[in-house]
């Protein structure tokens, strides 16, 4: 994949997490370990762009990390007001 294929596919998993979870987070969830990796990850993958640098292995993590945070958000979060 050239970088504009990948950064549409980081841009897909980013829409994903955010139909999922929303935009406003509770402070508790925004703290928590999976989410700040996800944040991560995706300045990484930002920089990584940026730079002409993005790999699929950069998206490989970045999705796996995006299916911990909504998994985490439907068992802990998705009920909190």
């Amino acid at each position: 994949m050239n970088q504009p294929e990948l950064w549409a596919t980081v841009t897909a998993i980013k829409r994903r997490v955010v139909d999922t979870i929303g935009l406003t987070l509770p402070h508790a969830f925004r703290s928590t370990q999976a989410y700040q990796a996800y944040a991560g990850i995706c300045g990484e993958a930002q920089m990584a762009y940026a730079d002409g640098e993005l790999t699929e292995e950069i998206i490989r993590l970045l999705n796996g990390q995006a299916d911990k945070v909504m998994a985490l958000w439907q068992k802990d979060f998705a009920q909190a007001p």
